[in-house]
């Protein structure tokens, strides 16, 4: 079987968003699933960059063409989506923007409230399409310039979570490992975007790491599949 026959197995007929991978993600009833259009990002070629760089290949996952501008937007779908088949009653996390605005997005897709915890002294800017879809923000004293506010502000996110049957939705494995699933689907676009194959190295930004270890799940995955 071709890598490129492989690839076109991956892809789910009929299902649109990070859901075209159903089959490698969690597995939540078609009807709790959400979409905004997230994925199928472009990956365009270089021209100046690979020049200058003596590489004969470089390409560019453009992750700002989803719906709210980041990948966020991947791990939002998965995480939204569950959140709805456990039947939550609403979401409750904290953000410095990207994570803040997609969350919100999606939140406001599903019909449940947002609950979002940003810093003291957040840019506006940041925060402007949480406020949009209708996020309730708190900005809390202290938070981002001391260890042991930013502590109890996780703890409160736990706490409050368990209190209410909230769903806890920060983008990092340690909060919600299966949300991070979305990740993933960075990888198996880019197997099919090249063709059935792998590419030789994949360069991601690193913050907490989420984006990275989901970017090398993904592969191992694929590769687990031969």
């Amino acid at each position: 079987m071709s890598g490129v026959g492989e690839a076109a197995r991956l892809a789910a007929p009929g299902e649109s968003g990070v859901w075209r991978y159903a089959a490698l993600l969690p597995q939540l009833d078609a009807a709790h699933r959400l979409t905004l259009g997230e994925g199928n990002t472009p990956l365009v070629r270089s021209r100046a960059i690979a020049r200058e760089l003596g590489l004969h290949r470089l390409y560019f996952k453009l992750e700002s063409a989803n719906p709210t501008g980041s990948y966020k937007d991947r791990i939002s779908a998965v995480g939204v989506s569950a959140a709805l088949a456990r039947g939550r009653a609403a979401l409750i996390g904290t953000s410095s923007g990207n994570a803040g605005a997609s969350v919100a997005a999606y939140a406001a897709r599903a019909g449940l409230p947002y609950h979002l915890l940003v810093l003291e002294h957040v840019a506006e800017a940041k925060i402007g399409q949480a406020l949009l879809h209708g996020a309730r923000i708190r900005k809390i004293a202290g938070f981002g310039t001391s260890t042991e506010v930013g502590e109890r502000v996780f703890r409160y996110i736990e706490a409050a979570a368990q209190r209410a049957n909230w769903e806890v939705m920060i983008t990092a494995f340690r909060y919600n490992a299966l949300a991070m699933e979305g990740v993933k689907t960075i990888a198996f676009e880019l197997y099919e975007q090249l063709g059935g194959r792998a590419p030789d190295a994949v360069f991601a930004p690193a913050g907490g790491g989420g984006l990275c270890a989901g970017v090398d799940r993904g592969f191992a995955e694929l590769a687990a599949r031969g």
